[in-house]
């Protein structure tokens, strides 16, 4: 018999039983006793507050953790996993097989990599599906939108953003020490009134909305560019994959392409991903990589995901069958919802699909009621909504069937009628 020297894990030679080792971590964590750092006084309050946000507006639960876990027989509404690629056999094999064939790959920044990695020819097919120049592959969406703005941006200038734009747009503007001059939702007319008060700079829109699922007026926003001497940066992270010949996105689907100058997108939505992609001149792909803070202190993207991001470019492309299933089911649904009194948006059928709650206690509530009711879907609230604009974000997705969406509505109807929702 040999005992290991914390008595914990047992083998014996004449027996395949092994008592399993405990957690490693535990011994460490004993030996570790003193007493943690006093918190700064304002995180304290920051804390507080919080707590007290959880107990009022959350009704004292965690919005977001307290949910039963989704099982084989519910719906999943929260995924962005658009065109239902998560898990695909070709990308799972592609992904183990760059694992076999070298690991994890090296661990350095992307400011090391050469033109033989295999990101650059990830980056020539994004190139080529957007008709750029070239393309950038970054660590995630959040990566590209803030090194892009901090490469094209410069302190004090003028950057025209759509106030419901991503926050990584937002931070972006931060960090490139530029000046945000929000403009109301959609508003083209406001942006334009900006512009002439201001001067030219870059305008910033996503081509479809995260929250609401609303399209950009792309092609009033590039006019108003052109006419004012401004450069359009397009966030197509929820377009990508759904909208355009090959999924190529809004940009592509309004034959904008040689019209905006820069396009970004996370490729975590319809790609199932962990990266970010940035299309650009080959100019700017030179002087990105050591320039954007994102890019030379961050690890590069590790060739396994890669791998797999190429193999899900494949299935994108082949991907008009999903594509149209997606189009039914959004139609199915937003139709159905509408017709049921809920504010889902008063423009075309979108994919994403927002049930406004108004106030968090009332977003609790409907969250709960359709959990209960195996739908699952995203609830938005601070910082992501205004506190009066909460919403459960009804995520769709190429595999949603008929009788799915018979039993979405069905389980609306309910909900409506239980709390009184219209």
């Amino acid at each position: 018999m040999v005992v290991s020297k914390s008595s914990e894990r047992i083998e014996r030679a004449d027996s395949s039983t092994v008592v399993p080792a405990a957690d490693p971590l535990t011994d460490v964590v004993a030996a570790q006793s003193d007493p943690m750092v006093a918190e700064p006084a304002g995180l304290t309050q920051r804390l507080e507050r919080h707590r007290a946000r959880v107990a009022a507006d959350w009704c004292g639960a965690d919005l977001f953790r307290d949910r039963p876990p989704i099982g084989a027989a519910d719906i999943n509404l929260m995924s962005n996993d658009y065109l239902a690629l998560a898990g695909h056999p070709a990308v799972v094999d592609a992904q183990v097989a760059a694992l076999r064939r070298g690991g994890a790959g090296v661990m350095m920044s992307a400011i090391f990599q050469t033109d033989h990695d295999p990101d650059r020819a990830f980056e020539a097919r994004m190139a080529s599906l957007w008709q750029t120049e070239t393309a950038i592959l970054c660590q995630s969406g959040w990566a590209a939108n803030i090194g892009l703005l901090q490469c094209i941006s410069s302190k004090d200038s003028p950057v025209y953003i759509d106030k419901m734009a991503h926050a990584s747009l937002w931070t972006g503007i931060v960090g490139a020490r530029a000046r945000p001059v929000p403009f109301p939702h959609n508003d083209v007319d406001a942006l334009a009134a900006s512009i002439r008060k201001s001067g030219p700079g870059v305008i910033l829109v996503d081509t479809v909305y995260s929250m609401l699922g609303d399209r950009c007026p792309l092609r009033e926003v590039v006019e108003i560019a052109e006419r004012y001497g401004c450069q359009v940066v397009a966030d197509e992270s929820h377009a990508l994959g759904v909208c355009g010949p090959g999924g190529a996105g809004l940009v592509a689907e309004c034959g904008l392409g040689s019209r905006v100058a820069f396009r970004t997108a996370s490729l975590s939505k319809a790609f199932c991903g962990r990266a970010g992609i940035i299309g650009c001149s080959r100019r700017l792909a030179e002087f990105f990589p050591v320039t954007a803070w994102s890019a030379i202190f961050s690890s590069s993207v590790l060739p396994c995901d890669v791998a797999g991001l190429d193999a899900t470019l494949n299935l994108v492309l082949a991907g008009d069958r999903r594509r149209a299933a997606l189009a039914v089911a959004a139609r199915r649904l937003w139709d159905g919802l509408t017709g049921l009194g809920y504010p889902v948006g008063d423009l075309a059928p979108s994919h994403i699909l927002a049930v406004r709650a108004g106030a968090e206690p009332r977003l609790v509530a409907l969250r709960r009621a359709f959990e209960s009711r195996g739908v699952f879907g995203a609830p938005f609230c601070p910082p992501a909504t205004s506190a009066e604009h909460t919403a459960l974000r009804l995520s769709l997705h190429s595999a949603l069937s008929e009788e799915h969406c018979a039993r979405i509505l069905r389980v609306a109807g309910e909900v409506r009628d239980e709390l009184n929702f219209s």
